[in-house]
């Protein structure tokens, strides 16, 4: 299990999605406009942090509970996860109102869909 945790760290370090190196990049969307993590105010960049260190004990308890539907540990972490979501949810509303934030989340939220 702790392999299987670092190979998921890795790959999440790869995305930029880690704290330390965390989403540094910049993009470029469809519509050919370049958006920087650098560009957001503090408070957003460290929820985005934030965002995507949950993301990553997301992902890896929902791994889990796909293998392992019964695992109490598991289930009681996805809930306590769903939970710390739904706390974050006004604050991630207000900063959702910035198209330019809105497109960086989704894209977050996307490439890590995508790659699981």
């Amino acid at each position: 299990m702790k392999q299987e945790k670092q190979n998921r760290k890795a790959f999440f370090k790869q995305l930029g999605l880690v704290a330390g190196g965390a989403i540094t990049s910049s993009f470029t969307t469809d519509s050919k406009k370049t958006i920087s993590f650098s560009e957001f105010t503090q408070e957003q960049k460290d929820f985005l942090k934030e965002y995507a260190l949950w993301l990553d004990d997301f992902n890896g308890f929902v791994e889990t509970q796909k293998t392992d539907v019964n695992n109490l540990a598991n289930n009681k972490k996805l809930m306590e996860l769903a939970e710390q979501a739904e706390r974050n949810r006004i604050e991630l509303e207000g900063y959702m109102k910035n198209e330019r934030f809105a497109i960086y989340y989704q894209t977050i939220s996307m490439k890590v869909k995508k790659a699981i």
